[in-house]
């Protein structure tokens, strides 16, 4: 129950901080006097991000107090590995070699 409940309140402290983020772009496109249509795809985009892309848990997750500079490499290597070992230098080899 304990794990649960930590899971919740991590989740809960990144929709907070979405909702901030949410605020404060909201405040800035009032602001700018941005048009309707254009704040409908800000809004999109922020909403798109939060689904797929948690660009603050990733800044955090990358960050070099966080992770060693081969550990992080690693990472990039295992998210990008697609078009990382693709390129003619790298086709065809060990991934843990490359890494």
């Amino acid at each position: 129950i304990s794990a649960i409940l930590q899971e919740q309140d991590l989740k809960n402290a990144l929709d907070w901080r979405h909702n901030e983020n949410k605020a404060f772009i909201q405040r800035a496109v009032q602001i700018l006097g941005i048009p309707k249509e254009l704040q409908r795809r800000v809004f999109s985009m922020h909403y798109f991000q939060k689904m797929s892309h948690d660009i603050e848990a990733f800044q955090i997750l990358f960050d070099g107090k966080n992770l060693s500079s081969a550990l992080s490499s690693a990472l990039k290597v295992y998210l990008y590995q697609e078009s990382v070992l693709s390129c003619k230098y790298l086709n065809e080899k060990d991934p843990n070699y490359i890494i």
